[in-house]
């Protein structure tokens, strides 16, 4: 990808467009910069030829939806991208979007890589104005090329009000997708991408974003990483693809030489034993896993047998690898076990069910909590007699290592800690081991204040003081 050009040119309009919203169109090439030998000709062509001047004359009108600014930052098919073009692909919309006239961005790109690179600017760029990127499944060439309505979409939900606070955003097909959930689905077929999970947050039609819900608040680690916008030196990250007989070769040569795995692994992220005690021995050596999927929905939940691997969520192999090595990049200060919670953090926040809330608990460790059938459990996934013993002892949660992060301790307000511990408690109806109040609203917390430890006041120091010589 050749630098983004500082050069800058717009679109033609009348007088009266003047008033309507101005959106940078950046162009990078891909399928639908695409030339074929014939009209009739869908699949065999050179991707990444037309440029954006090019492009524009096909899409007569547009004049009407937006005053454009355009840029040709690249024009390659979307397979040779790498994170070195993330970088500049960032920065180019970064410049675009600092113009106070301009209130959003549109990024053709071809589509092989599209769900990585929208991602990445997800992850990278401010919500507060959308970055909108498009492709198309036929060149330009084609007797039913998609790509010049896919632009007018494009054009018209980066110019809506209602795109905005949304993070990085995906058009194609008249569908309007978060970058965060969006994959491709689709080899061929120009309905080529969807979120089989979360489904789409809106539609364009004929030239009008209609968004089918507000934001309903930040949207999930948006922008989290613009500190690493600029950055193309990511720490390496590999993704390995489980399967029957999975040789092992492979998974030791990646653990050598990464700083992070993504195993798309079968069904709810499983694994050949071989693998998985391979991984294993290499997590305890520094190396952040990753548990994701190859089955393209649902998914990937927590698993007592797979500590300390971090289970993905809702995200793609694919999405998986760029957050960890953004993730492993932004923490490469700290050392591999802080690194490894961070990434859980991340995980946790980007690639959830529900919609990216953050969830405390309170743990109270009491003793005999972690029976014998527990403790058996621990053993067989690999817990020490040391930590098995001292779960035995103190109590705890164990199910919660590797999902969660101890980040502080109750210094004061215990008391109200042991009251709702005592509160009386049902099973679930769907009766599994989740148990809740026995009646509703019984516990209301209205004020959590998380702040440094101060230490002991002197009050403290005193009153144990006097019990330890009144021990003696």
């Amino acid at each position: 990808m050749s630098p983004l050009c500082p050069s800058v040119s717009h679109v033609q309009t009348a007088a009266p467009a003047v008033s309507l919203p101005q959106v940078a169109l950046l162009a990078t090439g891909g399928t639908i910069a695409g030339v074929a030998a014939s009209p009739l000709e869908q699949i065999d062509y050179a991707a990444g030829v037309l440029g954006v001047e090019r492009m524009l004359e096909s899409l007569p009108g547009i004049e009407g939806v937006a005053r454009i600014v355009r840029r040709q930052c690249a024009n390659l098919p979307s397979e040779n991208c790498t994170p070195e073009h993330w970088a500049l692909l960032a920065q180019g919309c970064a410049l675009a979007l600092q113009d106070p006239e301009t209130c959003g961005a549109v990024l053709t790109h071809g589509t092989d890589t599209l769900e990585e690179s929208a991602f990445y600017l997800y992850l990278t760029l401010p919500p507060e104005k959308p970055v909108v990127l498009t492709g198309a499944m036929r060149p330009a060439t084609s007797l039913s090329a998609d790509g010049p309505i896919n632009i007018r979409d494009a054009v018209a939900v980066a110019a809506s009000p209602a795109a905005c606070g949304r993070g990085a955003l995906l058009v194609m097909n008249g569908r309007i997708l978060s970058a965060r959930t969006a994959i491709k689905i689709a080899t061929v077929d120009v309905e080529a991408f969807a979120a089989p999970e979360s489904g789409g947050l809106g539609r364009a039609i004929n030239g009008q974003a209609l968004f089918f819900a507000d934001c309903g608040g930040p949207a999930p680690l948006a922008g989290a990483y613009a500190a690493l916008a600029g950055r193309a030196d990511l720490p390496r990250v590999d993704v390995l693809y489980a399967c029957a007989g999975m040789a092992t070769d492979l998974v030791r040569h990646s653990a050598a030489h990464a700083q992070g795995l993504v195993l798309a692994g079968m069904g709810n992220g499983s694994m050949p034993s071989a693998v998985r005690d391979l991984l294993r021995e290499a997590a305890g050596q520094g190396l952040t896993v990753v548990r994701a999927s190859r089955t393209g929905a649902g998914p990937v939940t927590p698993l007592p047998g797979y500590a300390p691997f971090i289970p993905s969520g809702m995200l793609s192999p694919a999405k998986a690898r760029v957050l960890l090595m953004l993730s492993l990049a932004a923490t490469a200060h700290l050392p591999p076990a802080h690194r490894q919670a961070a990434a859980a953090a991340a995980f946790a926040q980007g690639g959830e069910v529900t919609g990216g809330n953050s969830q405390f608990y309170f743990v109270t460790a009491l003793p005999n909590s972690v029976d014998e059938t527990m403790q058996q459990q621990l053993r067989d996934n690999g817990y020490s007699d040391e930590q098995v013993s001292a779960y035995a002892a103190a109590g705890g949660l164990p199910y919660l290592d590797n999902t969660d992060t101890v980040f502080g301790q109750v210094y004061a307000g215990m008391d109200v800690v042991d009251q709702i511990a005592c509160v009386p408690t049902v099973k679930n109806e769907d009766e599994t081991d989740t148990y809740r109040p026995q009646e509703d609203s019984t516990v209301t917390i209205y004020k959590v204040t998380i702040d440094n430890y101060p230490g002991p006041s002197a009050d403290d120091t005193a009153d144990s003081a006097a019990s330890d010589s009144s021990a003696q």
